[in-house]
Formats: structure tokens, C-alpha cells, sequence
């Protein structure tokens, strides 16, 4: 009986062993894919990251001129009330006060 334990011992072993290096290639594999996938997501983020700064500073441009553009309006529209205010200074006083009666009287009557 002694000679088939040693026997089944054995089998254990070299099952034990095959499993060993079953584990050892499935973890060579796993670890290939790992750093294959790792380096494919590294260029796609390296991608992703010039694109982002590239429409930032697409964005900042476009900020930057819709400030002027809106700096110029700004001034235009306030020079052509200047214009019309010294044109006829009596309507403009009429305007005013009809507006300021007008926001008067609708925050004056709470219901």
C-alpha cells in the first residue's frame, strides 16, 4: 500500500506542477494584455489631452474676441443714445421719467 500512496503522490505532484505552469503562462498572458491595453489607453489619453487644450484654446480666442465685439457695441450703442439724448434732450427727459413712473408703479402695487 506504501508503493501506491508514493504513486498517487507522485500524480499529485506532477498535477500540482502542470497547474504551476498552466498559472505561471495564463499569468505571462494576462500580463502582456495588461501592458498592451495600458499603452493603447496611454495614446488615446495623450490624443484626448492635445485635442482638450487645442478646443480651450480655441474657446479662450472666441472669449477674448466676443469681450472686444461686445466692448464695441457697447460703445457704439452708448455714443448713439449720447447722440439722440444731445438731438432732443426733452424727449429723452420724458422717456425717463415714464419709465421710472412705470417701474414705480408696478413694484409700488404688491398684491
Amino acid at each position: 500500500m506504501k508503493k501506491q500512496d508514493t504513486q498517487e503522490t507522485q500524480k499529485i505532484h506532477e498535477a500540482l506542477a502542470l497547474l504551476n505552469e498552466a498559472a505561471h503562462e495564463s499569468k505571462e498572458d494576462i500580463s502582456e494584455l495588461i501592458t498592451s491595453k495600458y499603452e493603447a489607453l496611454k495614446g488615446v489619453l495623450h490624443d484626448l489631452e492635445a485635442d482638450v487644450k487645442g478646443k480651450v484654446q480655441h474657446g479662450a480666442e472666441y472669449l477674448s474676441e466676443l469681450k472686444e465685439s461686445a466692448a464695441e457695441r457697447g460703445k457704439d450703442a452708448a455714443l448713439r443714445v449720447d447722440h439722440k439724448v444731445h438731438e432732443d434732450p426733452w424727449k429723452a427727459i420724458g422717456i425717463s421719467a415714464l419709465c421710472a413712473f412705470t417701474i414705480g408703479f408696478v413694484l409700488g402695487h404688491k398684491k
